[in-house]
């Protein structure tokens, strides 16, 4: 009895017969022909599709069609070529089926692409100007033309001339584009249409830093349940789902979120989740897809992210592309917010060794380093707290878990204390309690210092005031001492004291 083979079996099998020299485009030829025999597709003889003039002359063209210049870009059944057309003074890109690759089957195909898209109205998708036929009977696709680059050169190039103009890291601009592509989906899925080839090479990064997600001819429409079913593999098998390699279970939404983890895979690692010398071993990789243990340096919310959206079993994956989005957006709000608490850390250590260096002056002297060094205290304090406060704003359970903002308004309240300003410590210390809810042995610990220094501070000016005191009546009791002296002197010696006056007197009367 002859043994019956899996699809995924079958599809080792056609592998097996056909010799090819590039895995990815050449398989994908093939199965994405196989594939369109399996979908209501509209036919080109079912609906007449109105004439596209296309002219080699643009003065030809001035009348009305388009005029061709050169080939742009090319896949495994289409040719996109730039064109201009001079009734709309404008660049457009038109899709044609290669010449080699003409059948009824690329036909449709290219006819299906341009009914999926026309659906699909989102700015990070090229609209479809126009579909009809050339002078042969050929479909034509006439798109928006797209400038850039496309994303896997900017990847795969760190001394590419676009990150000159980035100042994010590269990671973050990444995970940026990459969330721009999640929204394409969540868009496309809430239309039912599943793209099944999201991949760098299919993403454009225009001239202003738009993203465009290109290249819809593996798209397929999704049923009223949202799945799709098919025997046949159609998409590229370095960045493959299980499903898609083994036909045991319909597509659905998360077929296109595996899409999205392979691609996150790549950006952090710099290979395909399903990189291997062989076609065989790709498709191997893909249809048992195991988890990766990624390097250390790979952060691990991301790498955890990765292994959910490319698990084997699709319900163990992020449901929506939308879902897969906030992941990232967590991750980069999280990412932003240990940027602010390193630098509010710093700072923090910086404010430390301020108020070490002050309480290293001994008690009552006034230097002028020393006000120097409070007035640069109460400044750094001033821009820690904020600081802190940024990072609790970014992502409270990073400051929850560092508690530098506590830290910092610590060291204010000791500052405070010692600079005798009891109002602003005792503040402090109630916002330390009531709102970051420090121990209560450090609360009451903190209360007994500030209390300590009022002691130490009131004994102080009570024994100054004593002191200024004994010093008055000190200098009291001499003066009336210097007094009595003098008056004692004039009562011992009255006579010679008249008689200088007489004398004094006569002289003044015998000037002139």
């Amino acid at each position: 009895m002859a043994r019956t083979r899996s699809p995924f079996g079958r599809t080792l099998e056609l592998l097996g017969s056909c010799n090819y020299s590039d895995g990815h485009q050449s398989f994908r030829d093939e199965t994405v022909l196989l594939q369109h025999t399996h979908v209501e597709a509209v036919q080109a003889g079912d609906r007449p599709l109105p004439l596209i003039r296309l002219y080699d002359d643009d003065d030809d063209a001035a009348g009305g069609g388009f005029q061709c210049t050169h080939a742009i870009g090319e896949g495994g059944m289409g040719k996109v070529y730039a064109a201009h057309q001079p009734v709309l003074c404008r660049e457009v890109a038109i899709k044609r089926v290669r010449p080699e690759k003409a059948s009824s089957n690329a036909t449709d195909a290219l006819i299906q692409e341009a009914h999926l898209l026309a659906r699909l109205e989102h700015p990070n998708i090229p609209p479809v100007h126009a579909l009809g036929r050339d002078a042969n009977g050929q479909p034509l696709l006439v798109m928006k033309r797209v400038r850039g680059v496309t994303w896997s050169d900017v990847a795969s190039t760190p001394e590419h001339s676009w990150w000159d103009r980035i100042s994010a890291d590269h990671l973050t601009w990444h995970l940026r584009v990459l969330t721009q592509v999640c929204n394409v989906l969540a868009y496309a899925h809430s239309r039912h249409v599943l793209h099944r080839d999201i991949k760098l090479d299919n993403i454009m990064i225009g001239s202003f830093g738009e993203s465009y997600v290109l290249d819809w001819g593996a798209a397929v429409a999704l049923d009223e349940n949202g799945e799709y079913s098919t025997k046949v593999f159609s998409g590229t098998p370095a960045n493959a789902a299980p499903e898609m390699v083994r036909c045991d279970t319909p597509l659905d939404a998360t077929t296109d979120v595996y899409l999205l983890g392979s691609l996150l895979h790549e950006l952090l690692v710099g290979r395909a989740r399903h990189a291997s010398r062989t076609l065989r071993g790709m498709l191997r990789s893909a249809a048992y897809s195991k988890p990766i243990q990624y390097p250390a340096d790979v952060p691990k919310q991301l790498a955890d992210l990765c292994n959910r959206a490319t698990h084997r079993d699709q319900r163990q994956r992020p449901a929506t592309a939308a879902l897969f989005r906030e992941e990232l957006e967590s991750f980069l709000e999280l990412r932003v917010a240990s940027d602010l608490l390193e630098q509010a850390e710093h700072l923090l250590e910086q404010l430390r060794e301020l108020r070490d260096n002050i309480v290293a002056i001994p008690a009552g002297q006034h230097t002028q380093a020393r006000d120097l060094l409070l007035e640069q205290f109460h400044a750094l304090g001033i821009r820690c707290r904020f600081a802190f406060e940024q990072v609790a704003n970014a992502a409270p359970q990073y400051e929850h878990r560092s508690g530098g903002l506590a830290k910092c308004l610590r060291l204010q309240m000791l500052q405070a204390a010692d600079n005798q300003n009891y109002q602003a410590a005792w503040s402090l210390l109630t916002e330390l309690s009531e709102v970051h809810e420090i121990s209560e042995e450090l609360s009451v610990n903190l209360a007994s210092y500030i209390r300590e220094k009022e002691r130490t501070h009131h004994e102080r000016r009570d024994e100054l005031s004593t002191q200024v005191q004994h010093a008055l009546l000190d200098r009291l009791q001499s003066a009336e001492e210097t007094v009595l002296a003098l008056q004692s002197k004039l009562a011992e010696a009255p006579d010679e004291v008249t008689q200088r006056m007489k004398a004094s007197d006569e002289k003044e009367s015998s000037i002139p």
